[in-house]
């Protein structure tokens, strides 16, 4: 029988001396993903909770639990989106504001955050300001099934009515055409952009 000691380079000792490392690093490897699920299921039970209080009017509650979201994943935009919403919703206008430029400036490709940006503009008359808001969202393009399947609302589709709108208002016809034109292109079944080429031409020189 063959003896091994401390000097001895025989295959033995080097399987002996990795199996423990790489037991250790398995253990490692689960207890990251054991977390990193438990933080995920603890964040979606919150928002859900937030949305829940969204849903019954209770605002106050729904920007609390937004934030102790944001406390755990800062850059969390269900919940800066939530909580811009909730502003909105209560009448705090700048604030809403604040919460939605936060949240772009932290994911600039947050959809929803441009376009409530864009609409809360729109609705104060304000079109100039509104629309690098509905073009950014524009320029991302439609949303994927996936996306459509978490929240069926199209903000792609409704930026590009908003953009015409917008267009019209100030006066720019031939941008306002272009928009609905693309519009009529992407979704011919769209209802409203049945006959707005020609309001659009109608009010020619309207402005």
């Amino acid at each position: 029988m063959t003896e091994h000691n401390e000097t001895c380079d025989c295959g033995a000792h080097e399987y002996r001396s990795i199996k423990p490392v790489a037991r250790w690093s398995f253990s490692v490897l689960f207890v990251v993903l054991a977390m990193f699920l438990m933080k995920s299921m603890f964040i979606n039970r919150i928002l859900s909770r937030a949305e829940a209080y969204s849903t019954c009017g209770m605002y106050n509650n729904t920007i609390r639990q937004c934030k102790k979201v944001l406390a755990i994943d800062k850059s969390n935009s269900h919940a800066w989106n939530t909580m811009g919403s909730s502003y909105k919703s209560q009448g705090d206008i700048e604030q809403a504001v604040r919460t939605f430029l936060t949240a772009i400036n932290i994911d600039s490709d947050n959809r929803v955050a441009h376009f409530k940006l864009g609409m809360i503009f729109a609705l104060e008359q304000n079109y100039k300001r509104a629309i690098p808001y509905f073009e950014q969202v524009r320029e991302m393009g439609p949303e994927t099934d996936a996306e459509l399947q978490a929240d069926p609302f199209s903000y792609y589709k409704s930026a590009l009515d908003m953009l015409a709108t917008c267009y019209e208002r100030l006066g720019k016809k031939e941008k306002a055409m272009a928009v609905v034109e693309q519009l009529k292109t992407e979704y011919p079944e769209h209802a409203k952009t049945a006959g707005k080429t020609e309001q659009i031409k109608e009010s020619q020189g309207s402005y």
